[in-house]
């Protein structure tokens, strides 16, 4: 395990805290931790047995994580009097250091321009004592650190699984180092700097002119991918085999007596692109085939979310600590891996797809027909995949509405360019994350790991060519598939390598029931971030037909949960407490049993509990009921009887005036759900006429209406195609006269009642279309009957007037059925600010009280309430 720790500053307890850090840093068997302090408290620099040196006659220490003891103290003697001359910009090989200079009490923290080697750090609101670690657990160890999540970092890993965009960490209050960033602490406070500007280098390669890709260029990337190599790896290194062009080319490029540490497909097989590199380059390399641990990954992940100290990116990781494994069990000491072809070259169909846009959108026509032509197979893919019935089910939709809205402002800008979006990714994007991941696994095992790819000279030489030649690199796989013919000429690999790397979907299928026992815990449910019943349910539709969906949400949220386990919740009173009340922390719970966030007699967030109706100046009363969520064929009477029982049980006297009439109100989307009248997006296929339809369709903010073809086509399901095209020219006839809603006076109510996606609600209606009820009259009448019979006091029963099914949103209602003789405009009046909500309120019921006319309330009706 490699990694520094340190504490400067002032405070009688810091040398406690220097000794804490080194205690979080234990070394692996066979390893003595280094315990550096100088006179006077000062600074205190802890190591497990890594290269640090010490110069008396400057009076300065450093510790480094990544040089050799040679290339430290080489550095300390090229330092003149003055550290603000400090050149770091020549050192190749990747590093994360600390430099006290004792005469001036300043301490200086600095990471190498590619950020290969991790630093983190922590300094107190006074700025006067700073805390620095290689990991993020042993700062939180060293005991001033508290152990809360950072929010905002949590919520752009949930959306897009990349955390390294900035400085801030999982954790508030811990910043990391930036690459080439220095840090000074001293008498003057903190300050930050960036010393190796690679950064701004590779941003101005990119936004110049670009170079074609042609022979001079391949050449010159083996070359660089060769020398870079060779700086990584020696004889009796292990070199991280998955079978991609990446670890490929790197195994092809590496020296003689290196072993392959080579990773398996579920079958056990390796990847045939690995046998024949192996067979072409004979003897001179040693083939190891990694011992598959899928069985262990839950186990695994709660030791990669403490080595890295933040949730897990990808299933890749694992990968990595498996080979990481199979090595040290292989005497290796050094693990070089292949990291960063997926992120340098625009192999994968999203990048290229991606990169076509841009062409088109700047109008460069030549450039954009050659991409396409060296494209052609990514497109091909990409409107496979276009087609294939999967729900592109958003992240929010999972998401706790607070925690959402918090963060609603949260996007990242698009690069202007296909060579910016590559530098995009380079400093802020996955490669980051890969590269953390990839080095936590190594120094998990004990060993140190490197990834020749990630080399300056490489990157410098990618950023400057074109867009469009980027492009056309995709036509052989990528640019390594060019630099791998030319290191390894007599392997016949197959034309797209595959990498034998954990399939996330397929594991997360495969054990859904340890997965489902995670997701349907006390402490899942307990976040703030998730909306766990949606979660539970995107899930279960996830594994009963895993080729409806992705999974990256499910690994992120599964991940999230594993990290908050194993690095705050054992750090905080609260997950203790947590754990002790409830057991395990993976003990599975029915979601139906999650306590609501709403008392039956609160009204919904931003909505008011009684409205005076301006239509018979009357006070209602209306009383959302949130409930579970139901599905196809779940018997409704049922559902309703006991919502209504134990509304009676829990409501406080007198929310139900003594005597007062009162109606129960059914939003109509639950009741065509029950009735099969609603379906998954991917299930309706539409029709061209209702893909063309949907397009002159105004969609408005309370919802897609016939704006989606997946609704118009429900549309022309229930009234037939010819009455849809006769109301869309009466519609449009109607605007010629700036007349609306001609269409739905044409078309009918049960058009007007059918529902598309809304990405704000609870899934599955984020993903769902749907039919109005069928019926509603009857089904009113049926639910009352079961209302009747329900074990509620006499006096409610005696009460009660009947049932409404009801269309609402915020901006009209509409009564589709009910058993009672109040007229339709009264009880859709009673409705005016939507009082079930929009959005995931899961409020889909309500008791409607009438409370009569009420002195001083006159006939004047309520304001509008806010949207909930």
């Amino acid at each position: 395990m490699s990694g520094i720790s340190g504490s400067h500053g002032s405070g009688a307890d810091h040398d406690a805290i220097a000794a804490r850090l080194g205690a979080a840093l234990a070394a692996p068997a066979g390893r003595e931790v280094v315990d550096r302090s100088v006179p006077g408290g000062a600074l205190t620099l802890v190591g497990p047995g890594i290269g640090g040196a010490r110069s008396e006659a400057i009076g300065r220490v450093l510790l480094a994580d990544g040089l050799t003891d040679a290339a430290a103290a080489a550095l300390l003697d090229s330092l003149g009097d003055d550290l603000a001359g400090l050149d770091l910009t020549a050192i190749e090989q990747p590093f994360a250091l600390a430099l006290h200079d004792e005469a001036t009490g300043t301490l200086l923290l600095a990471r190498d321009g590619l950020g290969r080697a991790p630093l983190y750090w922590w300094t107190d609101a006074a700025q006067k004592h700073l805390l620095f670690a290689s990991r993020i657990d042993a700062l939180l160890d060293a005991g001033p650190v508290p152990a809360r999540p950072d929010e905002r970092t949590i919520h752009r890993f949930l959306l897009d699984g990349v955390a390294d965009t900035d400085e801030r960490t999982f954790v508030e209050g811990i910043r990391r180092l930036l690459p080439g960033q220095v840090l000074r602490h001293g008498p003057d406070g903190l300050s930050l700097s960036q010393s190796a500007p690679l950064a701004e280098e590779l941003q101005g390669i990119a936004a110049a002119p670009g170079r074609p890709l042609d022979d001079a260029a391949v050449a010159e990337a083996t070359s660089l991918l060769a020398a870079s190599v060779r700086r990584a790896a020696t004889t009796g290194d292990a070199i991280a085999l998955t079978g991609d062009l990446g670890s490929l080319a790197v195994a092809a490029a590496a020296p003689e007596g290196v072993r392959a540490v080579a990773a398996t497909r579920p079958s056990g097989s390796v990847p045939s692109a690995v046998t024949a590199l192996h067979a072409a380059r004979g003897r001179d390399m040693e083939l190891i085939t990694a011992r598959d641990s899928q069985g262990d990954l839950l186990a695994d992940l709660d030791e990669l979310s403490t080595a890295l100290g933040e949730p897990v990116p990808s299933a890749r990781s694992h990968t990595a600590l498996t080979l990481a494994r199979s090595a040290r069990e292989a005497g290796a000491g050094v693990l070089v891996d292949g990291v960063g072809a997926e992120q340098l070259l625009p192999s994968s169909a999203a990048h290229q797809v991606s990169g076509l846009r841009r062409l088109r959108a700047a109008r460069r026509i030549g450039d954009l027909a050659q991409g396409a032509l060296a494209s052609r197979g990514a497109l091909l893919g990409a409107a496979r995949g276009a087609l294939a019935p999967r729900a592109e089910v958003p992240t929010e939709a999972l998401l706790a509405n607070a925690f959402v809205a918090s963060h609603r402002s949260e996007r990242r800008a698009a690069p202007a360019s296909l060579r910016a979006a590559l530098v995009e990714e380079v400093l802020h994007g996955d490669l980051p994350v890969a590269l953390r991941a990839s080095r936590a696994a190594a120094d998990h095992e004990g060993l140190r790991s490197a990834s020749p790819l990630v080399d300056a000279g490489l990157l410098r030489l990618l950023a400057s060519l074109d867009d469009a030649s980027l492009l056309r690199a995709a036509r052989d796989g990528s640019l390594l598939r060019s630099v791998l013919s030319g290191l390894a000429p007599g392997a016949d690999l197959p034309a797209r390598p595959e990498a034998a790397v954990l399939d996330e979907h397929a594991w997360i299928v495969r054990h859904a029931d340890d997965v489902r026992a995670i997701l349907a815990s006390e402490s899942f449910a307990a976040r703030p971030y998730v909306d766990a019943r949606s979660v539970l349910a995107f899930f279960e539709d996830v594994a009963a037909h895993p080729e409806h969906h992705r999974s990256e949400q499910i690994w992120r949220l599964l991940s999230l949960e594993l990290w908050l386990r194993a690095v705050i919740d054992p750090r905080t009173a609260a997950g203790t407490e947590e754990q002790a009340a409830h057991g395990t922390a993976g003990e599975e719970l029915d979601p139906d049993a999650i306590e609501a966030a709403k008392a039956d007699h609160e009204p919904n967030p931003g909505k008011r509990l009684d409205l005076v109706s301006e239509t018979d100046g009357r006070t209602w009363r209306r009383l959302p009921l949130q409930t579970e969520l139901v599905g196809r064929g779940d018997d409704l009477d049922a559902i309703v009887r006991e919502r209504v029982e134990r509304f009676a049980a829990s409501v406080p006297a007198g929310t139900v005036p003594e005597g007062a009439p009162w109606y129960y109100v059914i939003s109509e989307k639950i009741v065509a759900i029950t009735q099969g009248r609603s379906w998954y997006t991917w299930e309706i296929h539409p029709r061209p006429s209702a893909k063309v339809l949907s397009r002159f369709v105004t969609r408005t903010p309370a919802g897609i209406g016939l704006g989606d073809p997946t609704t118009m086509e429900l549309a022309i399901r229930e009234v037939g195609l010819p009455r849809v095209l006769m109301a869309s020219a009466a519609g449009a006839a109607g605007k010629l006269l700036r007349r609306r809603g001609v269409f739905y006076e044409v078309v009918g109510d049960n058009v007007r009642a059918i529902d598309g996606p809304t990405p704000y609600s609870a899934f599955p209606s984020n993903v769902s279309a749907k039919l109005p009820p069928k019926d509603p009259d009857v089904v009113a009448a049926r639910l009352s009957a079961a209302i009747r019979a329900a074990d509620i006091p006499a006096s409610l029963r005696e009460s009660f007037r009947g049932t409404v099914v009801m269309d609402a949103n915020d901006i009209g209602r509409n009564v589709l059925g009910s058993d009672v003789s109040t007229p339709k405009a009264d009880l859709e009046a009673t409705f005016a600010d939507n009082p079930l909500g929009q959005g995931r309120q899961r409020t889909p019921m309500a008791i409607l009280v009438d409370r009569g006319v009420q002195p001083g309330d006159g006939t004047a009706p309520a304001p509008a309430a806010p949207r909930g």
